[in-house]
């Protein structure tokens, strides 16, 4: 879960996201790559998920059969893990998990038929299925 985009932060806090027993905020700070000079402002709104990226179509508001006969030009990255999103997890558009989605049906490019995702609010993935 991210960090709080303003207000008070504690190392401990720091500490949680990243999943570190350490104390030191330089050492933190390059934990999440940020560079020098590090400061506890840093962290604001920071995230530390592990993102899986994929090819899929341009967002959609179309019904499922014409999603899927999109082309899979895309890439974008979820949170879940498995190689492709499903249910339940987030999708982003850029690989630090900055960015949300738009909601929307989206094709993904499995090398076979294609599979097809439905996001809503906050990228947060509705359903996944098989396309036909």
């Amino acid at each position: 879960m991210a960090l709080p985009a303003s207000g008070e932060l504690s190392i401990a806090d720091i500490k949680t996201e990243l999943g570190s027993s350490s104390n030191s905020l330089k050492t933190l700070s390059l934990a999440a790559s940020k560079t020098a000079p590090h400061g506890m402002g840093e962290f604001h709104g920071y995230s530390h998920v592990t993102l899986t990226g994929y090819t899929s179509s341009i967002p959609s508001s179309a019904t499922v059969f014409n999603v899927c006969q999109q082309s899979t030009t895309v890439t974008y990255y979820h949170d879940g893990s498995t190689l492709y999103p499903q249910q339940g997890d987030i999708v982003y558009t850029n690989s630090n998990g900055s960015t949300y989605v738009t909601a929307g049906y989206y094709k993904i490019d499995n090398g076979g038929n294609g599979l097809y995702i439905q996001v809503v609010n906050n990228g947060l993935v509705h359903q996944d299925d098989i396309c036909f």
